[in-house]
């Protein structure tokens, strides 16, 4: 997930929240089976963290274009982006 924040601008520091996690159950099995399943090993891995990093990536970029245009305090506006300034702002 770290990895997709990153590409959408974010940095990690001490403090901000960003966790790498990884942990499987693929070998699993009820209490006094053997599991069938193939455990993946090294690079079988790349597609299940391609897929998480674009998951995470898509869903910062939506929660952006979901924000509505916001007046705070003493009538301050942030107006919300659209996809054209987001997109403009991405390939700067």
């Amino acid at each position: 997930m770290g990895l997709g924040l990153a590409r959408t601008g974010s940095v990690a520091t001490h403090g901000s929240g960003e966790i790498f996690l990884a942990a499987s159950t693929s070998l699993a099995a009820p209490r006094g089976e053997r599991s069938t399943r193939t455990p993946l090993h090294g690079s079988a891995h790349d597609e299940l963290f391609e897929a998480v990093v674009e998951a995470s990536e898509e869903a910062v970029i939506s929660s952006i274009l979901d924000t509505p245009t916001v007046v705070g305090r003493g009538g301050h506006v942030v107006p919300g982006l659209t996809s054209a300034l987001l997109q403009q702002a991405m390939a700067d």
